[in-house]
């Protein structure tokens, strides 16, 4: 817990509450404490395409930083739960949606 809140300092110190909120709930792991964090995030853009870009900034600081991200909005099924190769689980996309529409 102490190093998440060194992480959740940094993060506040990175960026501006404007472009980026956070909700912190404190959650057991296996009878350890730990923290986890949804982000509001309301990246800065002129256009479409550089609130995009500034999206992935945003989200590469905090990878690069230690903070995983579980991207719920992302069509690659790795990016949005464990970041591993969950053969079962791609096996099971593939048959239930063959065309890749989801």
């Amino acid at each position: 817990p102490s190093s998440a809140l060194g992480l959740l300092r940094r993060v506040s110190r990175e960026f501006d509450p404007s472009e980026l909120l956070q909700h912190l709930e404190v959650v057991n792991f296996g009878g350890r404490a730990g923290f986890a964090s949804l982000a509001l995030l309301w990246p800065k853009g002129e256009t479409g395409e550089a609130a995009n870009q500034r999206l992935r900034e945003i989200l590469s600081w905090h990878e690069a930083n230690g903070i995983p991200v579980f991207d719920p909005h992302t069509h690659v099924l790795e990016d949005g739960g464990m970041k591993v190769t969950d053969w079962a689980q791609l096996g099971f996309k593939r048959r239930v949606d063959p065309h890749g529409l989801l």
